[in-house]
């Protein structure tokens, strides 16, 4: 079972330079990496030309910025797998992160659609520079935590909060099925839209602690 992992990005070099050699070391290599270059970038255009990678990668450059959403979209609409992976530019997934998404489809029997959540880990490099930014610091965890339980115990609650977005991988038929991520949604609207549509189509959620995802919140 192949996979198709797809990155937006926008002027952030230094982190998706971080995260293409992340995906280096990954146990799996059978897959595909697909950079949607979400407007113009002159500075990610000179890491396409140079960077040379142990996977399959392939970059679109798009000529305006759309967002998120249409980034997204369009590295799905790219790839050639029949599983897609989402991923953010500011992350970084151990080594067996694909290895541990690609279980739950290869085990999954046909019966039902699955979509399945890895685990977020927050990792910050300054100091808090507020105590409302401490406080935000403090209480993300739980927030993660608190849905990371809906998802495992498949809590009623669950359907309310059931956004699908990084650390996230579904079959690529799946998302096309449901039109994919709304092009004029942005900043967490379209990932709580979208988990929401794959909620109400009855989708089986699988959360997977050990496909861990360490975030560099900028």
């Amino acid at each position: 079972m192949k996979c198709s992992v797809v990155i937006p990005t926008w002027r952030r070099t230094s982190l998706l330079h971080n995260l293409l050699d992340a995906l280096s070391r990954q146990t799996e290599t059978d897959f595909e990496v697909i950079v949607v270059v979400d407007g113009e970038d002159p500075e990610t255009r000179s890491l396409a030309d140079a960077y040379k990678a142990p996977y399959r990668l392939r970059w679109i450059f798009e000529p305006e910025n759309k967002g998120l959403p249409s980034a997204r979209n369009a590295g799905a609409n790219a790839a050639e797998s029949e599983i897609l992976l989402f991923l953010d530019d500011d992350t970084e997934p151990v080594p067996d992160w694909i290895h541990h998404h690609l279980k739950h489809h290869r085990a999954n029997s046909g019966q039902f659609n699955i979509g399945v959540y890895g685990k977020i880990i927050d990792k910050y490099t300054q100091p808090p520079g507020s105590h409302t930014e401490r406080y935000l610091r403090e209480s993300r965890p739980r927030g993660l935590a608190s849905f990371e339980a809906q998802v495992r115990n498949h809590a009623l609650e669950f359907g309310k909060i059931a956004a699908f977005g990084v650390n996230t991988s579904i079959l690529r038929q799946t998302f096309f099925d449901l039109d994919g991520y709304d092009p004029y949604l942005n900043f967490v609207d379209e990932d709580a839209d979208f988990g929401a549509r794959l909620y109400n189509q009855g989708i089986r959620f699988k959360f997977e602690p050990d496909a861990v995802v360490y975030h560099h919140d900028t």
